[in-house]
């Protein structure tokens, strides 16, 4: 309740019934605030990060799972992710319950299967996609007030890797490959804003410039306009991230 009362007030009994939901399905796992985002998490994924993650913003209860769980529910989540890993709920009953339930306890697997299964899976999805056609064929389905963000951050990563996108979902974008077989970087053009993925210690390190409530998960950077950051922010953030 302290963590709630510090929270918006529109989304506190979401907050509440998804804490209390997921807390359920944790066997016994201690629930803690992780960062200094305002993530409560379960559990620990071996890379100082949890297992199942929830926040309370100003847009809703955001649940926080790896994505190769949340991707065959994709149908039934599409209007609901806000990310890869994050999943928007304005209630617990926005989302079939037997759906929820199967995220949460298959996310809550023992952290050494879970993440070789993930990280096999995310190799395997990310070969299996072809590259982009054509970005503005991808812009078209698009609301046209992301467009010009979209298409700056996209020619930003592309002329830095020097080939086209995959295409790993209607939103996602992913560019060139690492060595566990994921791509390196990638982007999202929703309704919300141009999502940029990367990770939460680059973000932290322009903490300075970057709102909270431009965070939409750990590293996950939501650009609401290009004029949200200085231009040579955000080209740092994506030097970083193909990096690394």
């Amino acid at each position: 309740e302290a963590y709630l009362a510090e929270r918006p007030e529109k989304y506190r009994d979401a907050t509440r019934e998804l804490f209390h939901f997921v807390n359920k399905r944790a066997g016994g796992l201690e629930p803690r605030e992780v960062g200094k985002w305002g993530h409560i998490g379960w559990g620990d994924d071996g890379n100082n990060w949890y297992l199942v993650g929830i926040c309370a913003r100003a847009t809703g209860a955001l649940l926080y799972v790896p994505a190769p769980i949340l991707d065959p529910y994709d149908d039934l989540l599409r209007s609901h992710r806000t990310g890869l890993t994050c999943v928007k709920l304005s209630r617990i009953g926005t989302i079939d319950e037997n759906v929820l339930d199967d995220i949460v306890s298959k996310a809550f697997k023992p952290a050494s299967e879970q993440r070789q299964g993930v990280g096999k899976d995310y190799a395997e999805r990310a070969a299996s996609k072809e590259h982009l056609e054509s970005f503005d064929e991808y812009l078209a389905g698009k609301p046209e007030k992301v467009h010009g963000t979209a298409r700056k951050l996209y020619d930003m990563i592309k002329g830095k890797i020097g080939e086209e996108a995959y295409a790993y979902d209607s939103h996602v974008l992913g560019f060139g490959k690492r060595d566990d077989g994921w791509f390196k970087i990638c982007m999202a053009a929703r309704a919300g804003g141009v999502m940029l993925y990367t990770s939460g210690e680059i973000l932290d390190d322009h903490s300075d410039l970057i709102k909270k409530s431009w965070r939409t998960g750990q590293g996950c950077l939501k650009l609401s306009k290009w004029e949200q950051l200085p231009e040579e922010v955000i080209e740092d953030i994506v030097d970083r991230t193909l990096a690394e």
